[in-house]
């Protein structure tokens, strides 16, 4: 671990796996996740806790990659319907950062974004990133 970590906390994977079970099975909303996300997003973002799945010259990390979707899931128009790839994309083993990003943005690039909006109009955590 790199020094300038030793007594920062540490986000695990474990903790986004159980935000995303909470929200599929609808003990909490999309506006709950998306609070919850920014707010470790922030923290790591001025070096208050760090991922431990940090990983290659580039320190890549998986949870980073979906915290920075829920942190972003009303912009970016994450429902429900994502969680089982977000958790798919989260079992990517250490080391194969490259091979589950790749299936990760695969299943984000066939998402139908205009049929979202259509259907993420009326809702008011979505509505504002909702073209008319």
């Amino acid at each position: 671990m790199d020094s300038e970590f030793e007594n920062v906390p540490l986000l695990e994977r474990k903790a986004i796996v159980e935000v995303l079970v909470l929200w599929s099975d609808g003990k909490i909303n999309a506006l709950e996740v998306l609070v919850w996300a920014s707010k470790f997003h922030d923290l790591i973002s001025v070096d208050k806790m760090y991922y431990e799945d940090y990983e290659g010259e580039k320190q890549n990390s998986v949870s980073l990659e979906v915290l920075t979707k829920l942190d972003n899931l009303d912009m970016d128009l994450v429902l429900k319907e994502d969680i089982p790839k977000m958790l798919e994309f989260l079992k990517t083993p250490l080391g194969e950062f490259d091979r589950g990003y790749k299936v990760w943005t695969a299943y984000l690039d066939q998402i139908n974004y205009t049929n979202r909006q259509k259907q993420l109009r009326g809702n008011p955590l979505y509505s504002k990133f909702c073209n008319e």
